[in-house]
């Protein structure tokens, strides 16, 4: 299953929001019309059959009224899950900017002495090259142990885990 598709209980909302935006459409005319035969006798509506237009204008109007509160109600269950979503995806992106920032150091120390220059002063010494892995790994767990100096990484959860989730 795709995790990036809209899933079924987010489509459900949606597919009531358009049916409910439907039945608005069809009732408010309905309405009106029904409105307008009970205001404006004709020689079809005799006057003893203008009480129940007036009956079923009433009853489109509450219906009305409920197709309102429905479409609010749909609106805000909407927003608290999109709120929702946001704020994992938020998550997500401060998780893989830490990941992102602890891994940085070392791909630039390893471009730099990836570049096989013939004139790097570390390859002429006796420890040179085990220098650059050794400035990798302490930049990074500089890095690291900065980012949880900081509380930007938790303690008691791994490093990349993230709340609520099912590792």
């Amino acid at each position: 299953r795709d995790e990036h598709l809209p899933q079924p209980h987010v489509l459900s909302p949606q597919r009531e929001k358009q049916n409910v935006f439907n039945l608005r459409r069809i009732t408010g005319p309905q309405r009106d019309t029904v409105y307008s035969l009970t205001r404006n006798p004709n020689r079809f509506i005799r006057p003893k059959h203008s009480m129940y237009f007036r009956d079923a204008y009433g009853h489109l109007f509450r219906t009305d009224d409920t197709i309102e509160v429905y479409h609010k109600n749909l609106d805000n269950i909407l927003q608290v899950y999109f709120s929702y979503s946001s704020f994992k995806w938020n998550e997500v992106l401060k998780h893989l900017t830490i990941l992102a920032a602890v891994i940085l150091p070392p791909v630039i120390v390893a471009s730099v002495y990836g570049m096989h220059c013939k004139h790097c002063p570390e390859w002429e010494r006796t420890h040179g090259y085990p220098f650059a892995p050794g400035l990798c790994l302490f930049s990074s767990a500089g890095m690291f142990l900065w980012m949880k100096l900081k509380k930007r990484i938790e303690p008691s959860r791994p490093f990349i885990a993230l709340r609520g989730s099912k590792r």
